[in-house]
């Protein structure tokens, strides 16, 4: 779990460092994916849940996932990255790194 804090970590420095678009796509994968490494923990048993890790599990996949989807969305229908969502990507990246 300390391994997955620290890499939460260093994604919310790339995302203050670079707030790009590129840089927000990959910072959403690695969210959602630790946040569905967490869930995956409590459904196996391997982790004890606890309140906070609930927080911290709903926010990842939530904001994370959400806005993969979106981006991806936006992809397929030729647009631009982050058009779904309607706000600056500078917005969004730091709405990323409070949640990372």
């Amino acid at each position: 779990m300390i391994l997955l804090i620290c890499i939460l970590g260093l994604i919310a420095g790339a995302l203050a460092v670079e707030p790009g678009a590129v840089t927000i796509t990959l910072c959403c994968v690695a969210g959602a994916c630790g946040g569905g490494w967490i869930l995956y923990g409590f459904i196996s048993r391997a982790l004890p849940v606890r309140l906070t890790w609930m927080l911290a599990t709903a926010l990842l996949i939530g904001y994370c996932a959400q806005t993969l989807f979106n981006q991806i969305s936006a992809v397929l229908a030729g647009e631009g990255v982050l058009a779904f969502i309607g706000v600056d990507t500078d917005w969004v990246a730091y709405a990323l790194m409070l949640v990372m």
